[in-house]
């Protein structure tokens, strides 16, 4: 079940990725966004809703963020940008690596048949990896190179099914 996605934000201006990769930086996306739902604005909230069906892995093979619809202007980017920086603040602190029991805890909110088999932990570089590679799409728009990723993020040592 190991499906790849192509997350833009720009048309034709995006990264592949294998959808578990993308579905566990989105936890903890989501986690950042969870910590105080009721200070975000409207906006905000029904981009929620999207990573959150996304993060439940809803949309194998073509997960949309819908960013480029919500990160309207400059002022939507920056706090974007923002919550991103808290989900690293998030990883970070959960040292080098998350660990196996964490990763199937979240693959258990999903439903049966869209769960992975996760047989190995984490690390969060990885995750701060995809990271900061939205925060460089988000912050360089039309000009994102997006040549340096013709295959998805390659993490060798990372076991799943």
């Amino acid at each position: 079940m190991a499906t790849t996605s192509y997350i833009e934000f720009i048309e034709e201006k995006g990264f592949w990725i294998k959808n578990y990769f993308m579905e566990t930086t989105l936890e903890y996306i989501c986690q950042a966004i969870e910590k105080d739902m009721n200070k975000h604005p409207q906006w905000m909230k029904e981009q929620y809703e999207i990573l959150d069906n996304n993060r439940l892995g809803f949309f194998p093979g073509m997960m949309d963020l819908a960013i480029d619809s919500y990160l309207t202007s400059q002022e939507r980017k920056s706090y974007f940008i923002g919550t991103l920086e808290q989900a690293k603040e998030i990883i970070f602190d959960k040292g080098e690596e998350i660990p196996v029991k964490e990763l199937k805890a979240y693959d258990d909110k999903k439903n049966e048949e869209l769960r992975y088999r996760v047989m190995t932990s984490f690390k969060t570089t990885y995750i701060s990896q995809i990271l900061d590679e939205l925060i460089k799409m988000i912050n360089d728009g039309e000009d994102y190179d997006n040549s340096i990723h013709e295959s998805s993020f390659q993490f060798q040592d990372t076991d799943i099914a």
